[in-house]
C-alpha cells in the first residue's frame, strides 16, 4: 500500500513538472494593425496609392499576424511606384512574345496571417496591371474590397446595324475609342491610359 501511494506521489510531480514546461515554452502571438492612413492614403482623393500601399505590405514582414486596415471610400493605384514582377498567365504569356513581367497593384509574397480589411473601400486601378498577387502566403484574407478599373483593358461593343460601306455600334461608355484615317479608311481605335490598339477585335 505504502509503495503505491509512493508511485503515485512521483506520477503526479511528473505531469506538474510537464505541464509547467508546456507553457513556459508556448509562444505568445501578437497581431499588429496597419492603418493604410498612416502611409498617406488618403480616401477620395484620386491621388496614387500604390507606393504607400507597397510599403505597408513590406512592414507586414516580421510579424506573427497582421491586419491592414484600409480608410473606406475610393483608393486609387496607378502603374507608377507598384511592383513588378514575372508572373507566367494565360492567354497573356503563353505564345512567348509578351513579357512575363507584369504590374501588381498589390503584391503579398511569403507572408502568413494577413487580413485585408476593407471597410467597403474600392480600390480603383488605372493603366495595365494585375489587381492583387499572393504568392506562397498561408491564412491569408479579403474582407470588404471593392475592385474596378478607370479604364477596363477589355473593350466592348454591339453591333446594331451594318451595310457595305458602313456600320453602327454601340459602345460600351466605359471603352474608350476613336476614329482614325490610315489609308483613307477610317479605323476604330480602342485606347485605355497609356495603351491603345490598332486591332479592334483583339
Amino acid at each position: 500500500m505504502k509503495m503505491t501511494i509512493k508511485w503515485l506521489l512521483r506520477f503526479n510531480k511528473i505531469i506538474v513538472g510537464i505541464t509547467v514546461i508546456l507553457i513556459s515554452v508556448t509562444p505568445v502571438f501578437s497581431q499588429k494593425i496597419i492603418n493604410l492612413s498612416d502611409y498617406g492614403v488618403v480616401s477620395n482623393s484620386y491621388q496614387n496609392a500604390s507606393a504607400a500601399i507597397a510599403q505597408a505590405i513590406k512592414d507586414t514582414r516580421g510579424t506573427d499576424s497582421c491586419t491592414i486596415r484600409f480608410p473606406g471610400g475610393r483608393v486609387d493605384i496607378w502603374p507608377d511606384g507598384a511592383e513588378r514582377r514575372e508572373f507566367y498567365i494565360s492567354n497573356a504569356t503563353e505564345d512567348g512574345t509578351l513579357s512575363r513581367e507584369k504590374t501588381i497593384g498589390m503584391l503579398f509574397e511569403n507572408l502568413s496571417n494577413i487580413t485585408l480589411e476593407g471597410n467597403n473601400t474600392l480600390v480603383v486601378y488605372h493603366g495595365k496591371m494585375m489587381l492583387m498577387a499572393i504568392d506562397r502566403c498561408r491564412n491569408f484574407k479579403v474582407k470588404d474590397l471593392q475592385f474596378d478599373f478607370e479604364r477596363p483593358t477589355m473593350s466592348e461593343m454591339k453591333i446594331v446595324s451594318k451595310t457595305k460601306t458602313e456600320v453602327v455600334a454601340d459602345v460600351n461608355r466605359d471603352s474608350w475609342y476613336a476614329i482614325e484615317k490610315q489609308n483613307n479608311h477610317n479605323k476604330l481605335i480602342w485606347y485605355g491610359e497609356g495603351w491603345k490598339t490598332n486591332n479592334p477585335f483583339a
